[in-house]
């Protein structure tokens, strides 16, 4: 976000793709073009390009530029082109003069307990915005612990490692309530905000949203999170794989922590459970169970022997000191020549795929149950990144066959594995996504100040540490930017 007069920086980084790898480009140099928002040609230029592939530059704005977005194509002469693209915000705009922040006492309560939090609004100059008007809203969303394993068919979908962050976490969340208030001569605002204890027994995360509204009626806004846990700690299951054959043993392992992190010594109980639709209603049977106890680790470790085939689910409980049960749960196929996925009727059919892991790594084997429903079938099996990478037939001779997907190092980051067939003139397909994350790309990056706070004019060292996967140092280029902190109320980064 800039205004006219501004320098403008970019950085442009440059790689192409050999046989489903990055690589840095063949040539020297590459034609950069910047266009206004009327497409009027503002830097025009052909240059080189570093040993790391990339290229940066600055363009002035003229102080009667137009307003809009501004584009940064870049294209590479010759025959084999390739092209990137990019661009960036000049606008008529007056940064905001003060802040707002939404301070909890505690970041974290017992469902029934209340929230009490203090909304703050203060100048960037340190005084206090004086009893301005506060609206806050408060959303709640389902909180998932970064300390178990998600099940990537539990509701809202595939996780990620930075899900519980960033800008827009709980906007899909339902408003509990939105308030209003006044802040007092120091500018502040205490509320307080009740929890119940929720129905399923899940963790809730609580967004508290303040909006403070100045005497010259500019509004800016500040959010925080509070976590409502249903007990005092926190139960997990989980399995070395999704899927076994008929027969075999369940090798399960029960997690108890607090919400630190920390292991919990506690009883709990294992149950073998199989849900079915019957008509509009969901019925649980309870297969089989046994009781166990976590120890010093917080871990117990449970062999089960599965009593039938098709799609089960493992669930732990236990009791906390408040006199709650505490639950979780996992999926697991048990596959066999007869089975047919209970989910098929009707004239209505899919193909489900799962995978016998999370994530896996060049040289795994990955194996893949194709519940079709079909006892037999010709199915044609791709795996695609960019392009198709793979490509079987496979003569199915149940509804459930098991298919073996080698991971080669060109499946990183991740691979679609996708299943098609006809059965009665009607075409069938689904895909899957196996995660292989390329953890020997990452970077661990350190970032130190020469001084914890500086004064206008002073010069500001930082001391940067960057080291490869395995701890090494490493070489390469970096991009350090200094923004007043006041522009990301109006453009977040």
């Amino acid at each position: 976000q800039y205004r006219r007069g501004d320098t403008a920086h970019f950085k442009v980084i440059l790689r192409t793709i050999k046989e489903n790898r990055y690589e840095v480009p063949a040539g020297a140099q590459v034609d950069v073009l910047v266009e206004d928002s009327t497409s009027k040609p503002l830097f025009q230029k052909s240059m080189p390009f570093s040993s790391f592939g990339t290229i940066h530059a600055d363009v002035t704005l003229p102080v009667n530029a137009a307003l809009g977005y501004y584009s940064i194509s870049v294209r590479s002469p010759g025959a084999n082109r390739y092209q990137a693209n990019g661009g960036f915000h000049v606008e008529e705009y007056k940064k905001p003069e003060y802040e707002v922040k939404v301070t909890p006492t505690k970041p974290r309560v017992l469902q029934g307990d209340a929230i009490e939090a203090t909304i703050e609004a203060r100048y960037f100059f340190g005084e206090p915005v004086a009893n301005a008007n506060v609206t806050y809203v408060v959303h709640t969303s389902r909180y998932w612990s970064p300390f178990f394993e998600r099940d990537e068919d539990d509701e809202g979908g595939e996780s990620s490692d930075d899900a519980s962050e960033g800008e827009g976490y709980d906007y899909g969340g339902q408003e509990l309530s939105e308030q209003s208030g006044k802040l007092d001569a120091n500018g502040r605002l205490t509320v307080h905000i009740p929890t119940e204890p929720d129905e399923h027994h899940l963790d809730l995360r609580y967004r508290i949203e303040a909006r403070v509204t100045d005497e010259g009626n500019r509004e800016i806004s500040g959010h925080n999170y509070v976590l409502a846990t249903y007990g005092s700690f926190q139960v997990g299951i989980s399995t070395d794989t999704y899927v076994i054959s008929t027969g075999d043993t369940i090798d399960a392992t029960v997690s108890a922590k607090d919400y630190d992190g920390n292991p919990i010594k506690t009883p709990v109980r294992v149950s073998m459970v199989r849900y079915r639709w019957e008509g509009r209603q969901e019925t649980e049977t309870t297969l089989s169970s046994q009781d166990a106890q976590t120890d010093e680790s917080g871990n117990a470790h449970i062999q089960i022997k599965p009593t039938e085939s098709g799609g089960l689910t493992l669930k732990v409980t236990a009791q906390t000191p408040e006199g709650r049960e505490v639950r979780s749960t996992t999926w697991i196929w048990i596959s066999g020549p007869e089975t047919e996925p209970w989910w098929f009727t009707g004239e209505s059919r899919s193909i489900r795929i799962i995978a016998d892991k999370k994530s896996y790594k060049p040289g795994d084997t990955a194996h893949v149950v194709v519940m079709t429903g079909i006892p037999e079938s010709y199915l044609m099996v791709t795996t695609e990144g960019r392009d198709i990478q793979s490509k079987q037939v496979v003569h199915a001779t149940s509804a459930a066959p098991s298919i073996d997907i080698p991971i080669r190092t060109d499946n990183q980051p991740n691979v679609y594995v996708s299943v098609a067939f006809w059965k009665d003139n009607r075409f069938y397909e689904s895909s899957k996504n196996l995660k292989v994350p390329a953890v020997q790309q990452k970077l661990q990056i350190d970032i130190q100040p020469s001084q914890k706070q500086f004064q206008p004019g002073q010069k500001a060292r930082y001391d940067l540490n960057v080291r490869d996967a395995d701890g090494k140092p490493a070489i390469g280029e970096f991009s350090i930017g200094v923004v007043d902190e006041a522009i990301y109320s109006i453009y977040p980064d």
